[in-house]
């Protein structure tokens, strides 16, 4: 016999006394129309249930009554060997499940019948990620959004520092409780160390994954690329809930992968210029991240680190030290990116966001990225910027030296402009005065642009 439809299973659960084979009692739960409390999927279909006492211990599931049992309608691969390893695990992020072969009977639409497989797991209570999403963002919550988007980056980091992988991470396979933590649900399609060199049975949804992840893919990197995208998208919702109403399409949140990997995502484009252009480092790395040209996405775990708060310098593998005067904020360089590190705490100031970058002085930087030279703090905080200038130097007493069409002034440390750019060449402030040249002579100016001598009295006076 040919797995039930939907339809019988429906049928069986709405008078089940005597079709189960081990289980007892089973109440199958209704709605206050009375109909079953299911959700259908594209090969199973799961009921809300409940259990007298005696059953509540199944697989160490305690005190819960209600649970979810799963009927599939087609073969369900893996299961069995998913569950039996999901069982022996004390996780915070899977639900505990038990698989039940030949546990319930079913008949055909010509009354003949067979038992098949069923698999009982915790009942959450909550709702899925995009639901929730969806209700913030309509009430335009940006501190919950902001608190699940940092609830993601932690579980999504635990997940990658796992020797297996979820398999299908999509919103409706996350299901946010009423505390606002996070649960994984479906493990249909998991990866675990004994799967080495199988194949997938499930590749998940197509908004989330890698348009290159196939069957042939199957390790514990599948879940990369859809954390990835599902973290820029609530970090983005976060920023702006009104990006849901523009961008839904009621399955992904705001982001589809295939756009994003073929480069045609106007959305993805111009978040990562809203990210480069606040000093977002963190966030601009995970979109860069998302550049990947496969579904393995290389130093996603050190992202996701920085991103939940770790700062350690030893994440930065490989990072090269470029200017140490001030070892409270050295100027480092990591995958051709720049940014700051206190060498003596062993941490990151400034995540490596910059294309090109000053060494800190004075207790500012100057860092260029987007085409755009900045002025930031010591945290990586925006105090100015500078789209009209080629070249930014660092600040000696108070003045930065400036280029503009390939002419030299000075901005102080404000951003002003004190000294306009005219010169065919300007060198640093030294002792109150900066030599420059115009035309074929050199002389020196004070901090405000006036001609001095060399004991520092203006010419004139």
């Amino acid at each position: 016999m040919r797995f039930p439809t939907v339809g019988q299973y429906i049928e069986s659960l709405a008078n089940p006394q005597g079709l189960f084979r081990t289980l007892r009692d089973v109440v199958p739960l209704r709605n206050p129309y009375g109909e079953l409390r299911l959700h259908a999927g594209n090969f199973s279909v799961v009921f809300k249930v409940g259990l007298p006492v005696q059953e509540k211990a199944l697989s160490g599931m305690t005190g819960m009554g209600h649970y979810a049992l799963k009927c599939y309608t087609r073969p369900c691969g893996r299961i069995g060997r998913v569950c039996a390893a999901v069982g022996a695990l004390d996780v915070p992020y899977l639900v505990r499940c038990r698989y039940l072969p030949e546990e319930l009977y079913v008949y055909d639409e010509y009354e003949r019948g067979a038992y098949f497989p069923a698999v009982l797991s915790e009942w959450v209570e909550g709702e899925t990620l995009g639901r929730h999403v969806a209700r913030l963002c309509g009430a335009g919550d940006r501190e919950a959004l902001s608190l699940l988007a940092g609830r993601f980056d932690r579980m999504a980091l635990w997940l990658l520092q796992q020797p297996y992988a979820h398999g299908d991470i999509k919103p409706d396979n996350i299901l946010v409780e009423p505390s606002g933590e996070l649960r994984l649900i479906d493990l249909d399609g998991m990866f675990l160390p004994q799967f080495a060199g199988e194949r997938s049975v499930v590749l998940g949804s197509p908004t989330c994954q890698h348009p290159l992840r196939d069957e042939r893919c199957f390790d514990r990197d599948i879940d990369d690329y859809p954390l990835a995208i599902l973290s820029l998208s609530l970090h983005a919702l976060a920023a702006d809930p009104g990006l849901y109403d523009r961008y839904n399409d009621r399955e992904n949140l705001i982001l589809n992968a295939a756009e994003v990997a073929a480069g045609t995502s106007g959305l993805f484009a111009e978040l990562g210029r809203n990210w480069i252009d606040a000093g977002e480092g963190e966030l601009a790395a995970l979109w860069r991240a998302l550049h990947a040209p496969v579904p393995a996405v290389a130093g996603l775990g050190a992202v996701f680190r920085a991103l939940t708060g770790d700062r350690a310098l030893e994440l930065l593998a490989g990072y090269d030290v470029v200017e140490d005067g001030d070892r409270a904020c050295a100027l480092i360089c990591h995958g051709g990116r720049y940014g700051y590190a206190d060498l003596d705490r062993g941490v990151w100031t400034v995540y490596p966001l910059w294309e090109e970058a000053q060494p800190c002085s004075e207790g500012i930087a100057m860092v260029r990225g987007g085409g755009c030279w900045r002025a930031i703090d010591a945290t990586g905080r925006i105090l100015s910027r500078f789209p009209e200038y080629t070249e930014v130097m660092p600040l000696r007493e108070g003045r930065a030296r400036i280029c503009r069409e390939g002419l030299y002034g000075f901005i102080d440390a404000g951003g002003r402009e004190s000294v306009a750019p005219v010169y065919p060449f300007a060198g640093a402030f030294r002792e109150g005065r900066a030599k420059v040249r115009l035309q074929e002579d050199y002389f020196y100016i004070d901090r405000d642009g006036f001609y001095i001598d060399r004991d520092g009295c203006k010419i004139g006076e």
